[in-house]
Formats: C-alpha cells, sequence, structure tokens
C-alpha cells in the first residue's frame, strides 16, 4: 500500500504571505472579472443545468431528454416540449442539450429555486470554491515543493483558455478536478473506499472517468474498484428513486448513441477530435456533429488501447514500488492519457491538467535540490511549452484565416491537446527518475541519469 510521507510544513514568513497574497489578489480580480450580474446573458451551457434543476422541482425529469440526439446536439431550442416550455419560463432563449444522468438534474434543484441569473451568478462562485479546494489540496499530493507547484500552475491556469472556457460556462469541469484531486490523495494515502466514492462520483458526473478502473486494477486497489462499484449503484439507485426508470434507461440510449458521433469544432481537444480535424473538408471553427468515419474510428481505438497499455506498462516497469514520487507522475500520466483520449474531451476538461503541471513541477524542483549539477533545462522548456501550447488557441481563434482552418493546418486547432501529450512526455521522463523521498520528505540516493 502507497505509504505518502507526511505533508511539508513552511513556516509562514513574509514571502510566503506576500506570495499568498499576490495569489489571492489574482485569484480574485479573474473572478470579479467574470462575475455574472442580472445583465449577463446565461450562457446555454449552464441553462441546461438551470432546466433540468426546474423539471427537478416540477417532478417532471421525464422531460430531460426531450429529443433524439441527432437534433439535440445541434439544435438550442426543441419546440413543442416541456424542456423548451420550461426554458421559456425562466427567460432562457437557448439551452444545451441535457446528456447527464438524472440525478444531477435533482442535484441542480435547490439552486434552479433561484432567479435564473441569480442561479448562474451562485454555481459561478461555487465553481470557484471547488477550483480553491481542489488546489488547497494539490500541494498534499506531493513530497516537496507541493505549495510553489501548485502556485505556479495555479497563475497560468486561472488565465488559460480551458479555465475561462470552463467557469464562464459555469461547466462541471472544475467540480471534476476537485473530485480527480480527491481521488489521487486518498488513493496515495491507502485510503481505497473513500477513493472509490470520488470515482463513482466522477464517472456519475462525466462517464469517461470509468476508466480509472484500469489504473486501479493495474495497481491492484481492488478495495478502490469494490468500493467504487458500490457507491456507482447507490448513485444509480438515487437516480431512479428521483426520476423513476424510464428517465433513466432514455439517458443509457442516449450515451450509447452518442458514443459512434464525434464533433469537428475546436473546443473538441480529444484524440478523435484531433483526428477528424485532419481529414479534408472540415472546418475548425463550425459546430459540427458527424458521424466518425470507419477509418478514423479504428485508428482511434488503436491508439486509444495502445496508449493505455503503454501507459501503465511504462508506469509499472519505471516505478519504484510504492515510492511516492512515481506514485505522483504515475497517476498524473494517466489523468494526461484519460482527459485526452476520450471521444470528446472538451477544452473545459483541460483544466485537470493542473495536476499533472503541479507534479511536473514538484518534480523538477526535488530533482534540482537534490542533484545541483543535473540540467534539466530540457524539461523545463517542455513544461513551459506545454502550457505555451495551451495558451496559443487564443491565437488560433484570433489569427486564424478560413486557409489555415483547413487541412493540414487544421492541426493547429489541437494545440491544446499537443499540450497536454507534451506534459505526458514530461512526466514519462520524469517517472522514476526523481530522488526518492524518505520518511520525512527529503530527497534521498540519486535518480537514474
Amino acid at each position: 500500500m502507497p505509504t505518502l510521507p507526511p505533508r511539508e510544513r513552511f513556516p509562514s514568513g513574509v514571502a510566503e504571505r506576500l506570495v499568498l497574497a499576490v495569489l489571492l489578489l489574482l485569484g480574485g480580480t479573474v473572478f470579479l472579472r467574470h462575475l455574472p450580474g442580472p445583465s449577463t446573458p446565461v450562457p446555454k451551457d449552464f441553462g441546461q443545468y438551470y432546466v433540468a434543476g426546474r423539471l427537478a422541482l416540477d417532478g417532471n425529469l421525464s422531460g430531460l431528454y426531450p429529443v433524439e440526439l441527432s437534433r439535440g446536439l445541434v439544435e438550442s431550442r426543441f419546440p413543442g416540449t416541456v424542456w423548451t416550455a420550461t426554458a421559456d419560463a425562466a427567460g432562457l432563449p437557448e439551452t444545451s442539450y441535457f446528456i447527464y444522468p438524472p440525478w444531477v438534474a435533482a442535484a441542480f434543484a435547490p439552486v434552479a429555486l433561484l432567479p435564473a441569473w441569480a442561479a448562474h451568478a451562485l454555481t459561478y462562485t461555487l465553481n470557484w470554491i471547488a477550483l480553491a479546494l481542489a488546489f488547497l489540496l494539490l500541494p498534499g499530493l506531493l513530497p516537496r515543493h507541493g505549495r510553489f507547484a501548485a502556485a505556479a500552475t495555479f497563475v497560468l491556469l486561472v488565465e488559460s483558455p480551458p479555465f475561462l472556457e470552463a467557469v464562464c460556462s459555469v461547466q462541471a469541469s472544475l467540480p471534476l478536478l476537485l473530485l480527480v484531486t480527491l481521488l489521487a490523495g486518498d488513493l496515495s494515502r491507502g485510503r481505497d473506499g473513500r477513493a472509490g466514492l470520488w470515482w463513482a462520483l466522477a464517472t456519475g458526473l462525466k462517464l469517461f472517468p470509468v476508466l480509472f478502473l484500469f489504473y486501479a486494477l493495474a495497481h491492484r486497489r481492488f478495495r478502490m474498484v469494490l468500493a467504487g462499484l458500490a457507491f456507482g449503484a447507490g448513485i444509480a439507485l438515487v437516480s431512479i428513486a428521483v426520476a423513476g426508470l424510464e428517465p433513466n434507461v432514455r439517458f443509457v440510449r442516449l450515451i450509447l448513441d452518442h458514443i459512434p458521433y464525434g464533433a469537428t469544432f475546436q473546443s473538441n481537444q480529444s484524440l478523435t477530435g484531433f483526428l477528424l480535424r485532419l481529414r479534408a473538408g472540415v472546418d475548425a471553427n463550425n459546430w459540427t456533429i458527424l458521424r466518425i468515419p470507419p477509418d478514423v474510428a479504428w485508428i482511434s481505438r488503436l491508439l486509444l488501447l495502445g496508449t493505455l497499455g503503454g501507459t501503465l506498462l511504462w508506469i509499472r516497469r519505471r516505478g519504484r514500488g510504492d515510492e511516492a514520487w512515481d506514485t505522483a507522475i504515475g497517476f498524473a500520466m494517466f489523468v494526461v492519457w484519460l482527459f485526452s483520449t476520450a471521444p470528446n474531451a472538451w477544452l473545459h476538461h483541460f483544466v485537470v491538467l493542473a495536476l499533472p503541471s503541479a507534479v511536473a513541477v514538484g518534480a523538477l524542483l526535488e530533482r534540482a535540490s537534490a542533484r545541483p549539477a543535473a540540467h534539466d533545462g530540457a524539461r523545463i522548456v517542455a513544461w513551459a511549452a506545454a502550457w505555451a501550447l495551451i495558451f496559443a488557441h487564443v491565437l488560433f481563434l484570433r489569427l486564424a484565416t478560413p486557409e489555415w482552418r483547413a487541412a493540414p493546418w487544421v492541426i493547429l486547432a489541437g494545440l491544446p491537446f499537443l499540450g497536454a501529450w507534451t506534459f505526458y512526455g514530461l512526466l514519462a521522463g520524469l517517472h522514476g527518475r526523481v530522488p526518492a523521498a524518505s520518511a520525512d520528505g527529503a530527497a534521498t540516493g540519486r535518480p537514474a541519469p
């Protein structure tokens, strides 16, 4: 069972207080800059949560999925349905299609008691609280340098395209970041039962975290798997209790119908989206849902299975048992793989890259402190390059001409995807090469060259 050294304790000096003040000022500035008010248009992505919450309050969750998926993903209104009538009553001219289980709608019922703009502002604030909690927990994933690593990552994340897309649209990605951080922390300390809870909640919120199953099985964390299955069954029973069987069955069918389809829009930063945009005639600037061609589907499956096997093999072969740094780096590698190979991994999902980023910073600092003569210049450049690719997404949107949105230049629409895999390569190079941490958190021994 992995044992993480005790968390580092820093003296609360002037420098640390100054850094904390700067982080609070930066976070507060970004928070206030995007804080919605009564005149702020309610984004359609939040509109779906609000309407779902209203339907839960009305006891009418059978109206959650009003049309077939082929219409729901490309239309913003569904005339003649209870869904659109509820949206109109709330003053929402358009909403996204709700592709979440019914229990999520019930969870939004208390928020839907408020007017739409106030619910938007409240949920926006709750997302910031989820972000703050995640960053308070991030340092505990590392044996040393956790606070600095988290601070360096926070400064970049809160101005990055993934975060701004997530927070302004009030997406579920920030609660997902918190759940993944909780999962990592409990796994690192051998609390497999609680880890199973976070895994079940993350999977219930966004289906693709179910693939953490492979990570758990590869590390023989069978208690986590059993606990996750038990909690997952409980969540399913709650969903059936609040909505009845038919809406839940319809949700499952929608998910199965959703699998063969992909989006070419630039916000789809998944492996499948990347491959789709490489095909001639795809405009990454237009919201397009299409059935994934067989050749792309097979290439995607082969790459997914190959990279999954390669990731787990690398983690197992290069890892030094339950060494704390290797545990953190291996989990971070798997997170990058998972969130960039999901069939539709949207740009806002990439807020979870905060975890791999912080782990990489901590590992680089540990190597530097243990081996001052070691030169990690290339790895530092790789960390900076990963963030540069993520931020370059803005440049693509603002500067790209129509010619640059056609093959082969459309590859530039996947810059955040390439940034995620730069993080992956950096972490793979660090795995097994960071000095082992002793029981008091100090580095011992020498890493492999």
